[in-house]
């Protein structure tokens, strides 16, 4: 009798043990698929830094909501990742800041009022 419950016993754990693995087998590939998800949205951002001087005022706006957008993502990833991605994505937007001022500042002010 007391064999009976030591092996249902076991049984018990041995679920638990293998739900648990399965979770956590679950929950790293679903990091793993994040951090995929994220890098190829920080390199369809940052791929039109080459080019960002050809860019629209509108596109350079967009993308600088799409950096805003993809930073809280990158601040969920691993420490290593976390400060190369931030780091990067900074510079970019950084960039697009710079060239959206810039092409804002070509533009001729509005002539005052007159009174």
């Amino acid at each position: 009798m007391r064999l009976n419950k030591a092996i249902a016993g076991t049984g018990v754990v041995v679920f638990i043990l293998a739900a648990y693995l399965v979770t956590l087998g679950a929950l790293k590939a679903s990091a793993a698929n994040e951090f995929a998800e994220v890098k190829h949205d920080f390199e369809e951002i940052c791929s039109n830094s080459a080019n960002g001087d050809s860019l629209s005022p509108a596109e350079l706006q967009k993308l600088l909501n799409r950096c805003d957008q993809l930073k809280p993502r990158i601040e969920k990833l691993d420490d290593a990742d976390r400060r190369f991605y931030l780091r990067r994505l900074k510079s970019c937007r950084d960039l697009y800041q710079f060239l959206l001022e810039s092409s804002q500042g070509d533009q001729p002010a509005a002539a005052p009022a007159r009174k």
